[in-house]
């Protein structure tokens, strides 16, 4: 077979299969030269595709996008110097505001201490104050509870210094008249005497009036022709109150001997009645003095019960029995059988006042009312008087404590104010209405159970 020729290899070497001039396996060294260019220019076009540079890429037409670039850079340094300017005078001025707020609140806390301290000066004053309050206070309690309790004592004593007069009085000349009137009684005089003084105790002590003006002026005129002191014994009759036990004995004994006998046997009436009264008085009193241990001690109330009322007005009517003069007519216009529930002793202190307000508006001359009438479960009771009224512009401050219109002495202006904290307090209402000649006030409380 021919022989293969040999190829020469680029660059004047030749290389033999399987082999060359070393060995017919390696390559020359500008192959090596040539690979390496070749893998140079590989990466820089690499690098070129990466950062976007294309062949036709050049410096001169990138320059606008590089300036405007550099303007937008050079606007965001300016605005971060501006920012970072603004910022500085924020700082100083939040700094300076720090400060100013810092003294202030140093001044406000040093005034606040100042205001503390004064404030604690204050309120050491106002304690001084409010502990001078309460004693004054008290002070004035104790003055109203005692003008009170001399309101409410003032008429039972008054009462009872007045029956003490009238028996100390009366005694003098009952012991004086009686030895010679006894040695001049007929046959069955001193018995009739007896009879009389006995009917007219009985009055007396029950301390009901027996006064009617009516029959008193019958029996004036029937003494009349034959007895020259017919008034003085009509009246002495009227004070016993047996108009009929005189009249039988005006008819049985004649006029003179009749009138002796009638006249004494008043004498001791008035006696027994001053007793009555007297003892009437004291345990008013003595009730008041019960009821001021109570509240003092802090007591409950006394419960409610039964009341008579006309039991209970004649008992006041009997306080004020040296007051009633000749002009002065008394109506009790009650049933023995109305009754009422409360407090006897707490609402007795309002009838006597209630009747003493009615009396000194009269003066003790005109027409005194006293009634009571059931309406339902309940009782209204009336005190009526002929006085002169009371003013239109005093009547919304009648029942105000200390409020009087009444003369120096005569009165405090408490009876009122008491009468309507009582009548509450036994679950009763109290009014009135006034016109000249004409007041009236009502009282309405519970009906007791019969």
């Amino acid at each position: 077979m021919p022989e293969r020729s040999s190829r020469a290899a680029p660059g004047g070497t030749t290389s033999a299969p399987g082999g060359g001039a070393n060995g017919g396996a390696g390559r020359t060294e500008g192959d090596l030269s040539r690979g390496e260019a070749q893998a140079g220019g590989g990466r820089e076009r690499l690098r070129d595709r990466f950062m976007g540079i294309d062949e036709s890429f050049s410096v001169k037409s990138y320059y606008p996008q590089l300036k405007e670039r550099l303007r937008e850079l050079e606007a965001e340094r300016t605005r971060a110097l501006e920012s970072e300017a603004r910022l500085a005078k924020l700082n100083t001025e939040l700094e300076s505001l720090v400060e100013s707020r810092t003294a202030a609140l140093r001044s406000a806390m040093s005034g606040l201490t100042e205001a503390n301290a004064e404030l604690e000066r204050t309120l050491s004053d106002l304690r001084a104050a409010q502990d001078r309050l309460v004693l004054s206070e008290k002070m004035a309690a104790v003055g109203r509870l005692v003008a009170g309790i001399a309101h409410d004592v003032n008429s039972p004593l008054g009462a009872l210094l007045s029956s003490v007069s009238s028996i100390d009085e009366g005694l003098v000349g009952y012991l004086e008249s009686f030895p010679s009137f006894y040695a001049s009684l007929g046959k069955g005089d001193f018995g009739r005497y007896l009879g009389l003084v006995a009917a007219g105790a009985e009055k007396a002590r029950s301390l009901e009036s027996g006064r009617d003006r009516a029959r008193k002026d019958r029996l004036a005129e029937l003494l009349a022709p034959e007895c020259p002191d017919a008034l003085s014994v009509a009246e002495a009759a009227e004070e016993l109150g047996v108009f009929d036990e005189a009249e039988a004995a005006v008819g049985e004994i004649g006029f003179r001997r009749a009138a002796r006998i009638i006249a004494e046997a008043a004498k001791t009436v008035a006696l027994i009645r001053s007793a009555a009264v007297a003892a009437e008085a004291t345990r008013r009193t003595a009730r008041i003095i019960e009821a001021l241990r109570r509240f003092s001690l802090g007591s409950e109330a006394k419960s409610s019960e039964s009341i008579a009322l006309r039991e209970e007005f004649a008992g006041v009517l009997s306080l004020f029995q040296d007051k009633f003069k000749r002009e002065l007519a008394v109506d009790l216009d009650m049933d023995e059988e109305i009754r009422v529930s409360g407090d006897r002793e707490a609402l007795g202190q309002v009838w006597i006042g209630l009747v003493a307000n009615a009396l000194q508006a009269m003066e003790y001359r005109g027409r005194l009312g006293l009634s009571a009438r059931e309406e339902g479960g309940s009782v209204l009771v009336s005190v009526s008087d002929t006085g002169r009224g009371i003013r239109p512009e005093d009547r919304d401050r009648v029942f105000e404590p200390f409020f009087t219109t009444k003369k120096l002495g005569e009165g405090m202006g408490l009876s009122l104010s008491i009468a309507r904290k009582v009548v509450e307090a036994n679950g009763g209402e109290i009014d009135f209405e006034s016109e000249p000649g004409r007041t009236v006030f009502r009282v309405r409380l519970k009906a007791a159970r019969k």
